[in-house]
């Protein structure tokens, strides 16, 4: 399920491929404790904020205006992992600095059909970004964190992040192309892809630790909410977050994976207990987009 929004940056400033290890400089960064959310302000510009976990403190970051998504933030706080919508439609991957006009380096060259996610890797060394491909062909690469050393896998899965024992876990598509997605787990190559969980809808996924937290439409493409769930990678069924007709999507777990952040259509940002609970409103907007990372 694509995050659609608008960045703001000096694109003129864009590099090659690659980036060859530039320095980062000290550019103001997002509080620790933060949840950082996209949200909408208004034809063509949205707002990049942080907010407490209980809602009550929000600080503004960025505006949003050009054709590029936010997907994540790194340890500092200062550099983020955007997906560039180019003139010939298909997208590719750059890290930018938070201020978005300096330092931005061009990670990807592959004209992506679509970039659904990206992240960088706990300690802050790696980036796996996946999608669709050229030919509509699913497409997962891992990198390191200048863009080097890139390992693909095609025709497998959407979606990607990665788990603490060096596997990801994925939002996978069947090979065939026929069928619904599945959300579960593959090495870095592609090999020894594991189906936990099928019949996902239109889903979205988040990977932390070894814990996977999805959406997925309940009832079918004509049904009517969308529900999140969480499992432990290495056993244990998926464990309901949210219940109701509620669409709840573009779930994010919390550093300590004690909580977990939607995005309730039409009402906000709600943050749940990962083991299901109450939702809480963290942000009372209609137009908050979707959480792009916590810290």
């Amino acid at each position: 399920m694509k995050k659609t929004l608008i960045y703001a940056m000096a694109l003129a400033a864009l590099v090659g491929c690659g980036g060859g290890g530039a320095s980062r400089p000290n550019y103001p960064a997002i509080p620790m404790n933060r949840v950082v959310v996209v949200v909408a302000e208004g034809a063509e510009q949205d707002g990049l904020f942080s907010i407490t976990s209980t809602g009550n403190e929000a600080t503004r970051h960025a505006t949003i205006t050009g054709d590029l998504t936010v997907l994540d933030v790194d340890n500092s706080g200062r550099r983020l992992l955007v997906a560039r919508l180019d003139d010939d439609g298909t997208e590719d991957l750059f890290e930018t600095s938070l201020d978005g006009t300096t330092d931005v380096r061009q990670l990807t060259d592959e004209g992506f059909g679509e970039i659904d996610t990206a992240q960088y890797s706990e300690d802050g060394g790696e980036i796996v970004v996946a999608g669709i491909g050229q030919g509509d062909v699913s497409l997962v690469i891992t990198m390191d964190v200048n863009g080097g050393d890139q390992v693909r896998v095609e025709g497998v899965a959407t979606q990607a992040g990665f788990l603490a024992d060096g596997r990801l876990g994925i939002l996978g598509a069947p090979e065939d192309e026929t069928g619904d997605d599945f959300v579960g787990v593959m090495n870095r190559d592609g090999s020894d892809v594991q189906s936990l969980v099928p019949n996902v809808i239109e889903g979205s996924i988040d990977v932390r630790g070894d814990r996977i937290v999805f959406s997925t439409v309940e009832g079918g493409d004509a049904g009517g909410g969308a529900r999140v769930y969480a499992l432990d990678v290495d056993g244990g069924g998926p464990v309901a977050v949210t219940a109701g007709d509620a669409v709840d999507q573009f779930p994010v777990f919390s550093p300590d994976l004690l909580s977990v952040y939607v995005n309730r259509q039409g009402l906000g940002i709600f943050s749940v207990p990962a083991s299901g609970g109450t939702p809480t409103s963290i942000l009372d907007d209609p137009d908050a987009l979707y959480v792009v990372a916590t810290r």
